[in-house]
């Protein structure tokens, strides 16, 4: 609209990248041996379970520390979006103490949709949209 990119949105929208690789790690997870069969190559056939749970807490990790410099003391992201997208962090850890463990991958999936509807309601109530709307 104004005519210009800003690299704002683009560096906002990283945590929430980085969970969506996670719910990926997790996805594949239960696939990985029909998905070695037909040879496909996806990270959950190449990597062994341990090196895949370091890659999705590294990735927890790098989400959560992004989203609170982001946050503090960059202030590029509203305290009510933190705040709104909070329920998601005990889930992604719920997530990564049964990744491999088990074949559902629904706790991580769950974590993203909680993260990213923590982001849309957020953002709008940072935005000034009227409750009445939301």
């Amino acid at each position: 609209m104004t005519g210009e990119l800003s690299a704002y949105p683009v560096i906002a929208c990283v945590p929430f990248a980085l969970v969506v690789f996670i719910n990926l790690l997790a996805t594949q997870w239960p696939d990985r041996l029909a998905d070695s069969a037909v040879g496909k190559r996806t990270l959950a056939v190449r990597l062994p379970p341990s090196s895949l749970r370091r890659l999705y807490v590294l990735s927890c990790l790098a989400a959560v520390g992004i989203f609170i410099v982001l946050w503090y003391p960059l202030e590029l992201i509203p305290t009510v979006v933190v705040v709104v997208s909070l329920p998601a962090a005990p889930v992604l850890v719920w997530g990564w103490g049964v990744f491999t463990e088990q074949e559902s991958p629904s706790p991580t999936v769950t974590a993203m949709v909680l993260f990213l509807f923590g982001h849309i309601f957020g953002w709008l109530v940072a935005a000034g949209v009227p409750h009445s709307v939301l």
